[in-house]
């Protein structure tokens, strides 16, 4: 089946079902582009009655029962001789030229429609999800603000919290970078944990710029405290306790504890110890706060 007769099978379909004006709307393009077809209508009996029919149509949609019957006859008739006469082989092949002019305009027309609203459907994502467009990399930098330059630099965890996500990371020198950050997440908690130094956690704004994270040594240098026993265990007082150019003696029960200024605190401390009963004693030891420095005095 080709082109003309699926035109006249869709021509003839609404006719049977009484839709008038749909066959007669199918037809106009024919009309209108077809020469031939025009001339050819012109040279038909019935085509003066089609053209009254497509006037009244035009006019006023309600039609009498007679009208009715005058334009289905002049349809069909129309169809019938499209299909069956003589200058059916001319005709026939301009009304099948218009049919996929048609045809290639509806199809162009389409392809169009699909190119708009695809366009139309991306910049919608774009408007309405930019948050998927780009993604935030947050470069935190710590700096130690303390005066013990001569300290490691901090060894512990950085933690971005925001939204429902939280990424941690190892400090790094000379700073860290957290990637992959929605853009909509304007805003995170940050959380700085490292031995001896203060704890941090504070709200900040997420940006593509670095954020300088000023830190603070605690106070787990800031002394040195222990007790100094002889061999026997028993504590030894008024004992003489060196650190650096600190002085600091026991109590009755043997302990002390030497406060270290900020700019002389270490993780480990050299401690020496006197006593005029005793030997001498000079230890290296750790600096915590977990507990006393157990020293002892040999004689």
């Amino acid at each position: 089946m080709d082109i003309v007769q699926i035109f006249i099978h869709r021509v003839r379909t609404h006719i049977d079902k009484g839709e008038l004006k749909e066959a007669i709307e199918a037809l106009r393009p024919v009309l209108k582009g077809s020469p031939l077809f025009m001339q050819w209508l012109d040279e038909s009996s019935r085509v003066y009655a089609l053209i009254q029919a497509l006037e009244k149509n035009r006019a006023t949609p309600q039609i009498t029962f007679k009208e009715t019957v005058t334009i289905s006859n002049a349809l069909k008739g129309i169809l019938d001789q499209l299909e069956t006469s003589t200058p059916t082989n001319l005709v026939r092949k301009e009304v099948q030229k218009v049919l996929e002019q048609n045809k290639a305009q509806r199809r162009l027309l389409l392809i169009i429609l699909i190119v708009v609203v695809c366009s139309l459907v991306i910049i919608l994502l774009k408007v309405l999800s930019p948050k998927q467009a780009s993604a935030i990399s947050q470069t935190i930098q710590v700096v130690d603000i303390s005066k013990q330059k001569e300290l490691p630099a901090p060894r512990g965890i950085l933690s971005l919290t925001y939204t429902d996500k939280v990424a941690r990371d190892s400090i790094k020198q000379p700073q860290n970078v957290f990637t992959g950050i929605p853009s909509h997440a304007d805003s995170a908690i940050l959380r700085f944990r490292a031995r001896s130094f203060q704890t941090i956690e504070r709200k900040i704004k997420l940006s593509n710029q670095v954020y300088k994270l000023e830190v603070m040594r605690d106070s787990s240098l800031a002394w040195v405290k222990g007790v100094v026993k002889d061999e026997t265990g028993m504590p030894i007082p008024e004992a003489r306790i060196v650190v650096q150019d600190m002085v600091s003696r026991t109590d009755s029960l043997g302990r002390f504890a030497l406060p270290i200024p900020p700019e002389k605190q270490k993780f480990t401390q050299r401690i020496e110890v006197y006593h005029e009963e005793y030997r001498p004693l000079s230890e290296l030891s750790p600096v915590s706060r977990k507990g006393d420095i157990q020293l002892q005095l040999l004689k």
